[in-house]
């Protein structure tokens, strides 16, 4: 189950730490994020697709996913924390912006962790276009 979602730099969404139920229910006036917060899960599936630069192109370019545009926003990033039957994952990623009004990973990073045991961060690289989570060692 997914538990925690941390989103920063992304559209309306400044930063934000939010804590997940199994039912959660979104309130608020128009231009408080809803959508956005929304769109984060629409991310994070062009991620596991590999299709992150697809994703920024339809949605406008680096300047329209960017808190304020690339001007005042360089970075954007989310973290997730899953919670399986066995342990809790974190993923985590940052985006910098590129002179072509794109993104790619300023870091994306992948920990597991078991209870007693030591659990390093996996880091998955820098400057790469799409998501090397697919390739990453945790999975079974």
């Amino acid at each position: 189950m997914l538990e925690k979602l941390e989103i920063f730099g992304f559209r309306s969404l400044r930063d934000i730490k939010l804590e997940l139920k199994p039912i959660n229910v979104l309130i608020g006036a128009n231009g408080a994020g809803k959508s956005n917060l929304i769109e984060v899960f629409r991310l994070l599936k062009s991620l596991q697709n590999n299709s992150l630069q697809l994703y920024i192109g339809k949605a406008g370019g680096a300047n329209s996913l960017l808190h304020y545009g690339a001007s005042v926003t360089h970075e954007m990033g989310v973290s997730i924390y899953v919670n399986t039957s066995e342990n809790l994952i974190s993923y985590g990623m940052r985006l910098t912006a590129t002179a072509g009004d794109s993104l790619i990973f300023a870091d994306e990073s992948v920990t597991r962790f078991e209870e007693g045991k030591s659990t390093p961060k996996q880091n998955l690289g820098t400057a790469h276009k799409e998501s090397l989570l697919n390739s990453a060692e945790y999975q079974h």
